[in-house]
């Protein structure tokens, strides 16, 4: 496996509980239990860490996030089309429903996140992982993977209809049914116990 390259974790200030304007985000710091305001010029951050932290914008499309770590942040319903991410961990994160559709990643790990009803439809992945997620009706339609992993997350749901699934391994995740298109799946790799959840897409009909 490729390694997936980490954000920076060195930080010179710890800002807490506070209310802070984006435009006084300040790179290698570390902001926990804050809730922080974007304005509506707010083009990314770099080099921080946000534990603990409540977005009270919703809408960050376009941006650029570089050397970021997202720990423990409520980041539902947020929406990132087409932002890029360069060196990102979401770990701990709620991204219920969140809007990931047209986004680049780059060495972005998303680690113990609900990820549910998500959608990365017709995002690019470039060397990323996403680890013991819970990943329940996502959405990855007409998306580019290049170098991807998915290992222990529940995906019953998951729609990567359009998607070449070639090199994909999801032999240890758990699902009882995705959406897959039956001519893009050659080389997805799959447990045993799994094929009842793809071979319906064929016209298959397993029996006892």
């Amino acid at each position: 496996m490729k390694k997936i390259i980490a954000p920076t974790q060195t930080y010179h200030h710890v800002i807490a509980d506070q209310i802070i304007d984006s435009d006084t985000l300040t790179p290698f710091s570390h902001y926990l239990n804050c809730e922080i305001e974007c304005s509506a010029a707010f083009e990314g951050c770099e080099e921080i860490r946000f534990e603990n932290c409540r977005f009270l914008t919703t809408t960050m499309t376009k941006c650029e996030f570089l050397d970021v770590h997202f720990l423990n942040c409520n980041l539902a319903n947020t929406d990132f089309e087409e932002a890029v991410f360069f060196r990102v961990l979401f770990e701990g994160c709620k991204l219920l429903g969140t809007n990931f559709i047209n986004t680049y990643f780059k060495d972005v790990r998303w680690l113990n996140a609900s990820l549910s009803y998500a959608n990365f439809s017709e995002a690019k992945f470039v060397k990323s992982q996403f680890e013991s997620c819970d990943m329940t009706e996502s959405f990855f339609q007409d998306t580019t993977f290049e170098t991807v992993f998915f290992m222990n997350n529940r995906l019953t749901g998951a729609d990567f209809s359009q998607t070449v699934m070639k090199d994909i391994d999801l032999s240890n995740c758990e699902f009882y049914h995705i959406v897959v298109s039956p001519e893009l799946i050659r080389g997805l790799k799959i447990a045993p116990v799994q094929a009842s959840a793809i071979v319906h897409h064929f016209g298959v009909i397993l029996t006892e």
